[in-house]
């Protein structure tokens, strides 16, 4: 066999290099998961089409469903650098986690993921409590998540009210500039007419026409101000404006609680993180914490049954 021939990666060679993997690792951890997922990666590229699933079968007795699953992992673990798994506290615990583990906590999003894992006793959790944890985890995250999307759509909601309000003070003054320009026309024009009226008294007018003329047009401009369209809309303006006035102090109350019942949430979620690593840690401390919490909910409860609430504790 030529030096080339034996440098060679084929789907036999792959598959030597894990099944060896796989039986040198007494318990499969998360360095080896990657390491398996990449070279099932690298197969799948070099397996003619069609032969995937008989190939899985036939030379690493994996079904294609489980390694679907080791080739996510090492799509999602396997941007740390697999040499330094082992240093660190955070990178501690992802280089200990077995498989069922890493695959469960896919489910959290990678920008949580880090943070979960310090917090939690991962090594000390069975595969149903890791479970569970993830599951409130995510659970805790979409509420999060919504409180920010509704505290955002209340702030966006204040945001177009004042700008709604500042267009509509901008429309008012145009529309009372339109209405004093109206004004002194009418001026003008009845001081033209007083004038020609004392010119009739003066003389003998030269012209009845022109002064019925000039006397029609100020009954027209007296008409046109005191029933233009102009007069309508400054009504609908101002009863626009304290409409929205009136909603200014609501939609910031309303953006308040939106903002501070997210703390609450967050701050309740951390609460619960807390007690399950207590739990891990000494589970009668952690109940009397428990016991603790639960009676200040109760009191918090409490306090909403009537109305106004009335805050009756102050945080130090």
């Amino acid at each position: 066999m030529t030096e080339s021939a034996a440098k060679e990666r084929t789907p036999q060679v792959i598959a030597a290099e894990i099944n060896t993997i796989k039986y040198q690792a007494g318990r499969i951890l998360l360095y080896s998961l990657i390491e398996i997922g990449r070279r099932l990666k690298e197969a799948k590229t070099k397996v003619p089409h069609g032969e995937w699933s008989t190939w899985l079968k036939e030379s690493v007795s994996f079904s294609q469903s489980r390694a679907e699953k080791l080739m996510r992992i090492a799509t999602t673990y396997g941007s740390e650098d697999s040499a330094s798994l082992g240093t660190g506290t955070r990178t501690q615990t992802l280089s200990n986690l077995t498989y069922s583990q890493a695959l469960l906590l896919l489910g959290i999003p990678e920008e949580e993921r880090a943070e979960f894992v310090t917090e939690l006793d991962i090594e000390g959790l069975t595969t149903l409590e890791l479970k569970k944890a993830v599951e409130e985890k995510k659970a805790a995250l979409q509420e999060r998540d919504q409180a920010r999307e509704e505290r955002d759509q209340a702030v966006e909601a204040g945001r177009q009210t004042t700008q709604k309000l500042e267009q509509l003070t901008h429309d008012h003054k145009d529309l009372k500039k339109q209405v004093n320009e109206k004004d002194s026309e009418l001026s003008r024009l009845t001081t033209v007419n007083q004038s020609l009226d004392q010119q009739v008294k003066d003389c003998r007018p030269h012209s009845g026409n022109e002064q019925k003329s000039l006397r029609e047009k100020e009954v027209r401009l007296k008409e046109d101000r005191d029933n233009s369209e102009y007069a309508e809309k400054i009504t609908q303006l101002e009863n626009q404006i304290k409409t929205t006035e009136g909603l200014i102090p609501i939609m910031t109350a309303e953006a308040k609680y939106v903002f501070y019942r997210d703390q609450l949430l967050r701050a309740f979620e951390n609460v619960l993180i807390a007690l399950k690593v207590l739990n891990d840690k000494d589970p009668e401390v952690k109940e009397q914490h428990r016991e603790a919490a639960y009676e200040m909910m109760k009191n918090l409860t409490k306090q909403l049954e009537v109305y106004p609430p009335v805050p009756t504790f102050t945080v130090m």
